[in-house]
């Protein structure tokens, strides 16, 4: 599996929202209890974005999601993207398909690269996200 800490997010203009959100790698660990008739909550691995640590946070996705996850076989626990999206007081994380488009490559092995510090590394990579959500 991919390091989380070795992945830099990117940045892009939302259509849905009709706003600035950020993509990040994440690792889905479960799913947990329905919202609404459309979406569940779920749990992932994600990146802290002031320190650089891997921490478990609830995000959410949507049935249809679960479905096309169901129908690739993915099963626990498997990595894909994180929309953020910047909410008043918070974020909110959104895995919406089992995507692959911020650039992960063999190079991103934790076996292929080594750095004495990839939490430090990680901080660099998030340090604009930081700010974008501190706004």
């Amino acid at each position: 599996m991919f390091d989380l800490q070795l992945i830099k997010p990117h940045k892009r203009n939302d259509n849905y929202t009709k706003s600035e959100v950020y993509i990040i790698p994440c690792i889905v660990l479960e799913y947990g209890s329905s919202i609404n008739n459309a979406a569940r909550e779920i749990k992932v691995k994600r990146i802290n974005f002031s320190t650089g640590e891997i921490i478990i946070s609830k995000g959410i996705t949507f049935n249809k999601s679960i479905q096309i996850f169901e129908e690739m076989g993915k099963t626990f626990p498997f990595m894909t993207e994180c929309k953020v999206v910047k909410k008043p007081f918070n974020i909110e994380l959104i895995v919406y398909g089992a995507f692959n488009t911020s650039g992960f490559s063999d190079t991103m092995l934790d076996s292929k690269i080594e750095y004495s510090n990839k939490t430090e590394y990680c901080k660099k990579q998030y340090k604009e996200l930081n700010i974008w959500v501190k706004m």
